[in-house]
């Protein structure tokens, strides 16, 4: 779990070197946010690890700030994967072989 004070980032003002005058101001006006993430490992047997995960991603913007520049919206994945352990079967190679899958939505 982690959580992001964004609601610190107001604005975004650019200002001029040579005169000192802001030249343009952006406002993006942030929420603070929560990401929760939970995964889990399942040992079949010696040679095979089964692993699945899920998170959650809040997104810091609301509809009337977001922007193309820095789209944002609350995220939600999914992951699937496995670990193979070739130890004592394939020699002088790699012998751990691990493989994911992630969706998100």
């Amino acid at each position: 779990a982690s959580w992001t004070d964004w609601s610190v980032f107001d604005e975004l003002k650019v200002v001029s070197d040579a005169t000192g005058n802001t030249v343009t101001t952006t406002e993006y006006n942030w929420q603070d946010t929560l990401f929760l993430a939970l995964g889990a490992n399942y040992q079949y047997d010696d040679k095979l690890q089964l692993k699945l995960g899920v998170a959650y991603d809040e997104g810091a913007s609301s509809d009337e700030f977001r922007t193309a520049g820095i789209p944002d919206a609350t995220r939600y994945w999914a992951s699937l994967g496995k670990q193979t352990d070739f130890s004592g079967e394939l020699k002088g190679t790699i012998n751990i072989l691990s493989l994911g899958y992630e969706y998100s939505f």
